[in-house]
């Protein structure tokens, strides 16, 4: 599409009120058009997991099986290739340099959008780098540029997983050996752990839900889900979850594609390239120390305190030499492998049908009263005799509301 072809079409648009009405909704499909040509026949996939959750090496499970990777702003291959550019024509910017390879590869982590445009963002400055505010907005966002599959990752252990971020930033800091100077250690520990203001369970549940919600958005958008845990990636192999995102494109590419024959042909998955890929970041956390001895008496003392008696106390199990609750796990989520829906306690489930039994509850009483209410006036208006429900509607009625009084007792 071209621009003279642009205004020949609202040139010729019935009046000014139909162009006005239209330039609105034409507005995007411009901008994908002009932006990333060919991003129909496009198949982008989108990591959506936080860091220190095992995400270089599923991120490189994926490139060895044959995904590149977007540019960063420099031009090179990055799997976080967005993090200071979080917006449409980036995302579009990507899928135009690899259209012709048919799918292309990112990660994207929530909390770029919750810090710099989501709820926490600093209203007084705004990030430069994104207009987006919410996980809706960012999938639109992502779908309108050609992305269509979404791996969500997630560490459930958050508490693991700050402490291995903490390391891992200590390391860059102080370089090789920063593990064994305790105090500066211990220092950015209190530092990390000791000055939430909305305390470690509130924004471990509200990042959960953030999570979660962007899944729920993206389903919605239309993007087909594949669903994968740390333990998943740590434990036993990420290639399947893999496997699946191929199959996914496979599909796509059969359906929405197929005897083009100017497009890629799909790509297959290779199982032994995938295996060749090797644990990232690995050597930073140390998650057999004792807590204590990890961040030191302090920290250790506002991350117990924080959680102790939360949903989120389970968390601190994981961590030798730290008192265990005195209730299991109770994961606030649990994501389907294969639907992306989420799951919930039999107590839950009663307490969310409660509603409803309520309104039940209380229509059949109303339609008792109503009942009574004719009877009364069908008595009053043609006597006894024309009292027919005993034998059929009241009946009813009474082996349904067992405890209802007659209709005579309560109306007269």
């Amino acid at each position: 599409i071209t621009p003279v072809e642009l205004d020949f079409f609202f040139d010729n648009l019935p009046g000014v009120e139909q162009r006005s009405s239209m330039i609105v909704s034409m507005s995007r499909l411009v901008v994908v058009l002009l932006v990333a040509p060919g991003a129909g026949a496009f198949d982008g996939v989108v990591l959506w997991s936080e860091g220190r959750s095992a995400t270089g090496t599923l991120a490189q499970a994926i490139q060895k099986s044959g995904i590149n990777e977007c540019n960063d702003e420099e031009g090179r291959p990055a799997k976080e290739g967005f993090q200071e550019d979080l917006r449409l024509s980036a995302f579009s910017a990507c899928v135009k340099e690899f259209r012709s390879y048919g799918t292309v590869f990112t990660h994207i982590k929530p909390r770029w959008l919750w810090e710099h445009g989501g709820k926490w963002a600093s209203a007084s400055s705004p990030s430069s780098w994104t207009s987006l505010r919410t996980t809706r907005e960012l999938f639109q966002a992502l779908w309108d540029a050609g992305f269509t599959i979404v791996v969500a990752n997630i560490r459930e252990n958050m508490l693991s997983r700050d402490l291995s971020a903490m390391e891992l930033d200590l390391f860059r800091t102080h370089g090789e050996g920063s593990f064994a100077d305790d105090r500066a250690r211990f220092r950015l520990a209190e530092d990390r752990f000791c000055t939430r203001e909305r305390g470690l369970a509130q924004e471990f549940e509200e990042a959960q839900d953030f999570w979660q919600q962007g899944i729920i958005d993206a389903l919605r958008l239309g993007f087909q889900i594949v669903t994968i845990t740390f333990d998943d990636i740590t434990s036993e192999d990420a290639c399947p979850s893999v496997g699946q995102v191929f199959s996914l494109l496979a599909k796509a590419r059969e359906t929405k594609y197929q005897g083009d024959e100017f497009l890629p042909p799909p790509l297959v998955f290779n199982d032994t390239l995938c295996h060749e890929s090797t644990a990232t970041h690995t050597g930073f956390s140390h998650n057999g120390v004792a807590l204590e001895d990890r961040v030191g008496p302090n920290a250790a003392r506002c991350i117990v305190t924080q959680l102790q008696g939360t949903a989120s106390a389970w968390m601190l199990q994981d961590h030798a030499g730290t008192p265990a609750p005195t209730y299991g796990p109770t994961s606030l989520f649990q994501t389907d492998s294969t639907a992306g829906t989420t799951a919930s306690s039999p107590f839950a489930a009663l307490l969310a049908m409660l509603p409803c039994l309520l309104l039940c509850l209380t229509a059949f009483t109303l339609l008792w009263f109503l009942v009574a209410a004719y009877e009364s006036w069908s008595r009053r208006r043609f006597g006894d005799d024309s009292i027919f429900f005993e034998s059929s509607t009241r009946k009813t009625l009474r082996s349904i509301l067992p405890f209802a009084s007659s209709s005579k007792d309560t109306i007269e």
